[in-house]
Parts: C-alpha cells; structure tokens; sequence
C-alpha cells in the first residue's frame, strides 16, 4: 500500500520531454495547415471579386433597361479600378454616374485583385451588351459575340488563380 502512494506521488504532472513533443506536434500541425489556409482565402478572395464584378455587369445593364438610356462601364487596369458611366440625354456623351457603388476597385473585399487588359462594356437599354475600342482616336462600339473573343472577357486575377467573367451581346454572364 505504500508503495503505491509514492507511486502516485512521482506519476503527477508532466515531464519536460513529454510536454516537448506536444508542442513539436502542435508547431508541425500549425506549419503544415497555414498553406492550407492562405491557398483557401485567396481562393475566396478572388471568388468574391468575381461575384461582385459580375454581379456589376448584370445590374448596370438591367439599370439600362429599367432608366431607358445607356450605361458604360470602364474598367482600368492600371489602377485596379471601375467607373460606372451614363448617357441620359442619348448624345452619346457618357458623363460619371454619382450613386454610391458606381465606382470603385475590382473586387468586393479590401484586397484589390488585378484585371487583363483595360475593357469598356456599354449597354443599351435593349439589353444588348457591347465592347469599346479606341483606335486612332476612334471610338468604335461592336456587339459582343463569340467571335469578339478576349474583347468581352474580364480576367481576374488574385494570389496566382485567374477567373474569366465572358459577357455576351444579350447580357448573359459565364464565369470560367
């Protein structure tokens, strides 16, 4: 009985080595589930970028069917940014929309994801969807089509994965 109780006495607590190895495990999980997770929010990052943007797209050209006149939008790929343009009197002139929202960086997180190329979508209030190109000093608006290719494409980028957002000429949006 005696020894028993001096037994008991050593055998409480840990030992240093034992407490050791269970931190080493618990460094080795951490090391090995931060890649992990990084991977998971860029993924995600850029998801949300892509949703917003192409949520973008389907409200500015409904907004031209409900207002009755045109909308552009202008997305620069220098700066990472949007603008939301309109045409209320039908001039053809395109004059910044002021609405909250109606301009703003490529994504709908705080971390900026990179476009392409730079890409103008204007969008009649008939519903159909075209591209802009300047050339010369030029200003030229075609129908976006299967053959208008890269021209009505938005490419996303974040943290090494890309996403194609391709619009057609009637507004329908497919995420690649």
């Amino acid at each position: 009985m005696h020894r028993t109780k001096n037994r008991l006495r050593r055998s409480q607590g840990f030992s240093l080595l034992e407490t050791l190895i269970v931190v080493a495990i618990g460094l080795i999980m951490t090391v090995v589930t931060i890649p992990m997770a990084l991977s998971t929010l860029r993924f995600y990052n850029l998801q949300s970028g892509v949703t917003s943007m192409s949520g973008l797209v389907r409200g500015t050209r409904f907004r031209a069917m409900s207002s009755g006149y045109p909308y552009q939008i202008v997305f620069t790929k220098s700066s990472g940014t949007y603008q939301i343009q309109q045409d209320p009197t039908l001039s053809g002139t395109y004059a910044n929309s002021t609405k909250p929202g109606d301009s703003g960086t490529l994504s709908g997180t705080s971390s900026v994801l990179s476009l392409g190329s730079d890409l103008t979508l204007q969008f009649s209030p008939s519903g159909t969807v075209k591209y802009v190109t300047v050339s010369g000093g030029v200003t030229t608006a075609s129908t976006c089509s299967n053959s208008a290719g890269a021209n009505c494409q938005l490419v996303l980028t974040y943290g090494g994965n890309t996403k194609t957002i391709t619009i057609t000429g009637y507004g329908n949006v497919t995420i690649t």
